[in-house]
This record gives C-alpha cells, sequence and structure tokens, in this order.
C-alpha cells in the first residue's frame, strides 16, 4: 500500500502552498463581487491580487530552498521546481499591465497560473504513475483554461480547441501507456516499475512507447508538435511566454524522469531515437522559423528548434548532458520572456505589433526596445556573450564527449537557418523604415521584466558559472548535482 501513497519529500510543502493559494485566492477574489470590477479600486484590487498570487509561489520556492542540500530534496524535480517557479514569476507578471487596464480578472488568471503549477510541482516531485497523471491532468486543463482567458483575440476560440485536443491526446497516450506498464508490472511506483520490467516483452514496449509518444506530445516536442504554432499564435502574450517557458519546462523534465527512472538503462536504441528526434526537430524548427512573418510564429516554431536541441541531452544520457539541458532550458526560457515581454510593450489598443511589417523600423521610433529585443534573439540565436551561446556550448559538447558527434553536427548546420531567421527580423528593427506610426509606453512591470532578461541574459553569456549565494556552489554545479547519487 505504500506505493500509492504520494511522496514528494521535501517539495510537499511546494505543492502544498501553491495549492491551498490558489483556493484562498480564489475565494478572496470571489469576496470582492462582480460589482466592483468597474469601481475605481479595481486597479488596486487586480494589483493586490497579483501580489498575492505572486507571494505564494515566491512562499513555494521557498520551502524548497529551506529543505537543505540539494542532493537530499528530490534530485532533477526539486531544480525542476525552482526552474519551473522562477521563469513562472516574470511570466505572471507580464499579464499584470493587460488584465489591470481592460480590468479583467486577475485573480482568476492567478489561480489558474497558480493551478497549473501546482499540477507541475506535483508531476515533478511525484514517484509513481498515478499521481504523475492525474498532476499533469491539472496543470495540462489549467493551462488549456487560460488560452481561453482572453477572448478578445480574433484566433482564441481555435488555439483553445486545438490546446484542448493536444492535452487530451497526450493524456490518453500517457494513461494507457501507464496502464500496460502496470498490467506487465504490477507496480505503479518508478523503482518498482523499472525493477520489474523484462527487455523485449511485447507489452512492456509498447507501454514504453506509448509514454514516450505522450510525453513528447505534452512537452510539444517534434514530431509531435504540429498545432503548437497555432495555440501560441491564437494565445495572449503572457499566456504564450508561461506555457512555452514554464508549462514546456516542468513537461520536459517530467518526461526527463521518466525516461531516467522508469525506462530500463539497457535500452540502447533510446539514444538513438532521441538523437533522430534531436536532429529532426531542430532542423524543422529552424527551416519553418525562417518561413514565418508573424512573430510569435516565430518564436513557436524557433522553441520547436530549440526543443530538438534538448533532446541531445536524453540521447547522451549522462551527467553533464542534463546539467547542459538545465542550463538551456533556463536560458532560453529567458529570452523568451524578454522577447515577448518587448511585444507587450509594443501593444497599443488594437496594434499589437506582430508581424514583421510592423516591427519594421522599430529601431528609430524605440531603439531601446529594439535593441532589448535584438539581445534577446542573438540570445536564442546561440551568439557569444549571451546565455544561449553558453547554452548550447553545453549541449553539444555533451553529445561529442560521448562519441556521437554527428547530431551536433547536424544540429549546428540546421541552426544556421534559425541564424539566418532572427537576423532577418534584426534587420528589420533597423534597416527598414516604420510603417506604422504607434507610440506605446511600457508598464513599470514590463520595464522591470525586460531589465532583470536583459541583466541574465547578459550576465549569464559573461560568466556562465556563477556562484551561487544560496547553496554556494556554481550554477553548473547546481544543475548537474541533482544526477549524483548521494553517498
Amino acid at each position: 500500500m505504500n506505493e500509492l501513497i504520494p511522496d514528494w519529500g521535501a517539495m510537499t510543502p511546494a505543492v502544498w502552498i501553491t495549492a491551498l493559494g490558489a483556493l484562498v485566492i480564489l475565494a478572496i477574489d470571489a469576496g470582492f463581487g462582480s460589482s466592483n470590477r468597474g469601481g475605481r479600486g479595481a486597479r488596486r484590487r487586480g494589483l493586490l491580487l497579483m501580489l498575492m498570487s505572486t507571494a505564494v509561489l515566491v512562499a513555494a520556492l521557498s520551502s524548497i530552498q529551506a529543505s537543505g542540500p540539494l542532493a537530499d530534496r528530490g534530485g532533477p524535480g526539486a531544480v525542476g521546481v525552482m526552474l519551473v517557479g522562477l521563469l513562472a514569476i516574470p511570466a505572471l507578471w507580464l499579464a499584470s499591465t493587460d488584465l489591470m487596464a481592460n480590468r479583467s480578472e486577475t485573480g482568476l488568471y492567478g489561480v489558474l497560473v497558480l493551478l497549473a503549477l501546482s499540477g507541475a510541482f506535483m508531476a515533478l516531485g511525484s514517484d509513481q504513475i498515478g499521481v504523475t497523471w492525474v498532476s499533469l491532468e491539472l496543470m495540462g486543463l489549467a493551462s488549456v483554461l487560460l488560452v481561453g482567458f482572453d477572448r478578445r483575440g480574433s484566433r482564441t476560440d481555435e488555439a483553445t480547441l486545438k490546446a484542448f485536443l493536444g492535452e487530451a491526446l497526450s493524456s490518453a497516450l500517457l494513461l494507457f501507456g501507464f496502464a500496460l506498464l502496470f498490467g506487465a508490472t504490477g507496480r505503479l511506483d518508478y523503482e518498482g516499475i523499472r525493477k520489474s520490467l523484462e527487455i523485449g516483452a511485447p507489452l512492456e514496449i509498447a507501454g514504453l512507447t506509448l509514454v514516450l509518444g505522450g510525453g513528447l506530445l505534452k512537452c510539444g516536442l517534434a514530431p509531435f508538435h504540429q498545432w503548437g504554432p497555432d495555440i501560441d499564435e491564437g494565445s495572449s502574450v503572457a499566456v504564450m511566454a508561461f506555457r512555452t517557458v514554464a508549462i514546456r519546462t516542468a513537461a520536459i523534465v517530467v518526461l526527463l524522469r521518466l525516461v531516467t527512472e522508469v525506462f530500463p538503462a539497457e535500452m540502447e536504441i533510446l539514444s538513438l531515437g532521441f538523437a533522430i528526434l534531436a536532429v529532426g526537430g531542430s532542423s524543422l524548427g529552424s527551416l519553418m522559423a525562417a518561413r514565418q512573418a508573424h512573430i510569435k510564429r516565430m518564436i513557436s516554431w524557433g522553441g520547436v528548434a530549440h526543443g530538438g536541441n534538448l533532446l541531445v541531452a536524453f540521447a547522451a544520457n549522462d551527467q553533464e548532458a542534463y546539467g547542459a539541458m538545465f542550463f538551456y532550458l533556463f536560458a532560453t526560457g529567458v529570452a523568451t520572456i524578454g522577447a515577448l515581454c518587448v511585444l507587450a510593450a509594443l501593444k497599443e489598443g488594437n496594434f499589437q505589433g506582430e508581424t514583421i511589417d510592423d516591427l519594421s523600423g522599430l529601431a528609430s521610433r524605440r531603439p531601446m526596445l529594439a535593441i532589448l529585443l535584438t539581445l534577446f534573439l542573438t540570445s536564442l540565436a546561440g551568439l557569444p556573450l549571451t546565455a544561449g551561446f553558453w547554452g548550447k556550448w553545453l549541449l553539444l559538447r555533451s553529445i561529442i564527449d560521448v562519441g556521437d558527434a554527428w547530431p551536433a553536427l547536424a544540429i549546428l548546420i540546421s541552426s544556421v537557418a534559425l541564424l539566418y531567421t532572427y537576423f532577418r527580423w534584426i534587420a528589420a528593427f533597423f534597416m527598414r523604415e516604420s510603417q506604422v506610426t504607434v507610440n506605446s509606453e511600457a508598464s513599470s512591470s514590463e520595464l522591470a521584466i525586460l531589465v532583470v532578461c536583459a541583466v541574465v541574459t547578459l550576465w549569464l553569456g559573461i560568466m556562465p558559472d556563477p556562484v551561487l549565494a544560496s547553496s554556494g556552489e556554481g550554477l553548473l554545479e547546481f544543475f548537474r548535482l541533482p544526477f549524483v547519487t548521494p553517498s
């Protein structure tokens, strides 16, 4: 019976704080009543609820930080919780200006974000497949509701439907795969399943295949990426940032735990399969991004390419590679949030500022935003002096170190197309004439997000392994440590 009781270890406080915090904020928001939504205090109420949501998230992360040495805090799941939580804070505040300006349901938005994160935290800390599936369902359902939160978009309904169908299909694949693994082994816990699996048995192979397919679909990784750009285009900028950065990071780390803790270590074909998926995803994402004239779709297709790069770590399957994967997730996540924050700062009325024509000549009317957007795009391209450069370097070096140079070479070649894509947009910022006259102003929260993302991108580009005051170890060591078995 012990295997039926979920044990999140030191992550238990984070799970409960986030879930209960969401319910408390929902109750407080309901207590204000709908009559106050258009009153003079609507903006202050929205700000208060946003601050409360942030405080809940900070408290959840602090509970993990106070739990002792990293190796004893749940391994990669604990680092995943810290990573997801840190990326979710700016993604949450990215929505604050728009929500309060339009007197939207700020409290409900924060509740959905916290519920999605509580599901993510539960999945990251879970050690049995039943809890993992339920947790991913909570995370997925809340994120789908966020896609449809802003009904003003012309493609919101389409994006919401596609997000729902994608989540439903991935959940079905995972549930069927978990059911087959339970039927084959009679166990629900990760360790028990791994020890009971028989290599080559048809039932086990079918179960593992379905779990892998469902996990890749949940992460939006190639070849299960088809609706991702459509969903991102139909979502608000803030929701896109939250889903493509925080939620995707959580799903990727959950997939990592399943592959390393449930799949048999003797399945060498997995490394070849992940290497092929890495090359395919990177190549396809880079080529499709080059064809886009809409910046949200371009960033989304670039995310497919970055997802392919991440699978290099799964192919290498060693401590250095997974540490590099965490760094890459953090670096690209910060740059993506920063780029989307620039788009949010350019929004004014019905003007969205999302096509290449809208952003042409940006340097002549908003030079600082043009410079910041250029910085974030160059980081996503992996150029030196940015965090993205070190993320890509560490990932490619990890696959070369294990003796497989061909995936690294193929990804470098495909990255040329992605480099062309980003510089095509940068050239439009500085070398084309402006076709619009809108001069929007960034809010204080947007300015804060832009400054933080720019500082982190440059800081990690110059010093990729700073010593963390909270743990006394370098950042790269912090990311690698969860994969060292405690003595």
